[in-house]
């Protein structure tokens, strides 16, 4: 039987790359906002000097310049206060992928999931999310895994979850 187990306990830089993906790349309206909007804030800035701008006109430019690096900024706050505090602690989580379903357990609890009731999985150079809805995710560290069972994690993700809900971006 095709089967990949394995036991993992999240990273610092695990979550962090995690929370910065999804916030920042996820899909488009991320991209557009994060980045579209700095950029076009930049032309507007750069044109202002054309025309007489008012002070909120600016205090307006400013703040689609600096926000997605003030989110970034309170990203790593957030996740430094959680490593730093003394009482949380990421469970070792063993996953296993098999034909029929995806499973993850710790001393939490587990949670054993069809694929057809998998939301999207994302499989990127580094990781793979699965997300079991529109915010929570399992990550997968593809180095940690290694790259036969990572490309296996692939192909159970591709045959069996419904069509559309596996986007790969890689380079092929």
């Amino acid at each position: 039987m095709n089967e990949v187990t394995y036991t993992y306990r999240r990273t610092k830089e695990d979550f962090l790359a995690h929370s910065v993906w999804h916030r920042y790349f996820k899909n488009t309206w991320s991209l557009i906002i994060n980045f579209g909007f700095p950029i076009m804030a930049l032309l507007l800035l750069a044109l202002s000097f054309t025309f007489e701008a008012d002070i909120v006109f600016y205090i307006a430019i400013a703040y689609l310049i600096t926000m997605p690096l003030i989110v970034y900024g309170l990203i790593r706050l957030r996740i430094k206060r959680m490593f730093d505090n003394p009482d949380f602690q990421f469970d070792e989580t063993t996953f296993t992928f098999t034909e029929e379903n995806f499973t993850s357990s710790s001393e939490r609890g587990e949670v054993d999931l069809e694929y057809t009731y998998i939301h999207k999985a994302y499989v990127l150079e580094k990781y793979i999310y699965v997300y079991i809805d529109r915010v929570n995710a399992f990550l997968i560290n593809k180095e940690y895994v290694g790259k036969g069972n990572s490309d296996k994690i692939v192909s159970f993700l591709e045959k069996k979850c419904p069509r559309g809900t596996v986007v790969i971006r890689t380079k092929k």
